[in-house]
């Protein structure tokens, strides 16, 4: 099993959509429209059961939970748990170093590159 970060520290939309905002010089009105608006079009592609790539950062897709067999433990009873889908983010391999680089050797600002 994975180890996790021993202080969980979540950033939560508000906060995303503020520190967008500021990178972009945007108001935040117009930062919560674009996050909202990628979170939208992610669910709506999810919806239609495509992948969403984004090159040298990672994938977003649907993984298929398979039916099985399920038991209660109350009463022992088996019973077919129906085939689902998760949602799952799969990141490339350069931004996994690149995160367990700025973790381990403390907090690197990672600044996107922004055609002009």
């Amino acid at each position: 099993m994975a180890k996790r970060l021993r202080e969980q520290k979540y950033m939560y939309q508000n906060e995303f959509s503020t520190a967008l905002a500021d990178r972009l010089d945007i108001s935040k009105a117009e930062s919560d429209e674009i996050t909202g608006v990628f979170l939208d079009t992610l669910k709506t592609a999810w919806g239609q059961g495509r992948t969403v790539c984004f090159p040298n950062f990672g994938v977003f897709e649907l993984r298929i939970i398979t039916e099985k067999l399920g038991r209660n433990p109350k009463n022992m009873k088996e019973y077919m748990i129906p085939e689902s889908y998760k949602p799952a983010f799969r990141p490339t391999k350069g931004l996994r170093e690149e995160i367990s680089q700025s973790i381990q050797g403390g907090a690197v600002d990672i600044q996107p590159q922004i055609a002009e």
